[in-house]
């Protein structure tokens, strides 16, 4: 096996950004994808200029994976190792917290986000007759058939090993539902009366948390449990619409809509 190269880690700010990525899904603020939300959210937080445009499959990203990003002579693949690479390369307004304890929570919630509640979402999104079939009306639609049925097929298989081997895919949908409802009852707790992560101002990680949050307020699907989940945390509901009318506004929507 080829030695994988270690990602970029600056670039040059005057440099034009794109990020490449999918659409909304159905309502989502942005992105149906949480890690293209994530970018999107962070260059919202840290004012920085950007386009957005969606891919022609994965051929172009360096790692085979969307998001990417494509600045200047720089393509660059996995949202954490692009946040880090903006963060070097411009002087970025959004700063994590000064306290440890503050930054280590919400770097914990952060990957509480990504690495449990996607996966339940991708869950109910992907392996639920109600959610597939949304995904085939927001994101194959376009494709003819027979090949919306071939990569439709080919798709929802690889996600449904990609659960199995995380685990979500080897239990009952009670059992899916019980896991998902810990970790938001965990970052309700965390949040308390906060308006962002950390306290009264935004942090690096709001921006995941932020992508992956508004994934399960929106899309509503007819027997798909995440947003009636969610709903029973009000304050995690409040955060979501606070990031949404804060970076966000109608005035200055998605670029991702």
């Amino acid at each position: 096996m080829a030695p994988i190269p270690d990602s970029a880690t600056k670039g040059n700010p005057n440099d034009k950004l794109i990020i490449f990525g999918f659409g909304s899904f159905d309502g989502t603020t942005s992105s149906g994808s949480p890690y293209v939300a994530k970018i999107e959210t962070f260059c919202r937080l840290a004012d920085i200029p950007y386009e957005a445009e969606r891919p022609r499959g994965t051929k172009e990203s360096p790692k085979g994976t969307i998001p990417y990003i494509k600045h200047g002579d720089v393509v660059l693949a996995d949202s954490e190792f692009i946040l880090d690479y903006l963060t070097n390369t411009y002087n970025v307004k959004v700063k994590p917290s000064a306290d440890r304890k503050l930054r280590g929570t919400a770097v914990a919630v952060k990957r509480l986000c990504e690495h449990h509640l996607t996966y339940a979402n991708m869950y109910y999104r992907m392996t639920t007759p109600q959610g597939w079939k949304k995904v085939c009306e927001v994101f194959l639609a376009s494709i003819p058939i027979p090949v919306r049925w071939i990569v439709g097929n080919r798709v929802r298989k690889n996600v449904h090993d990609t659960l199995y081997k995380q685990g979500f895919g080897r239990h009952s949908e009670p059992d899916v539902r019980k896991l998902f409802d810990a970790s938001l009852c965990a970052i309700s707790d965390i949040l308390g009366e906060n308006k962002y992560i950390t306290g009264e101002e935004p942090c690096p990680e709001d921006a995941a948390v932020f992508g992956v949050l508004d994934n399960f307020v929106k899309p509503v699907i007819e027997g798909v449990p995440t947003v009636e989940q969610i709903e029973k945390y009000p304050n995690l509901v409040a955060y979501v619409e606070n990031m949404k009318n804060t970076f966000f506004p109608e005035s200055n929507p998605s670029k991702f809509a």
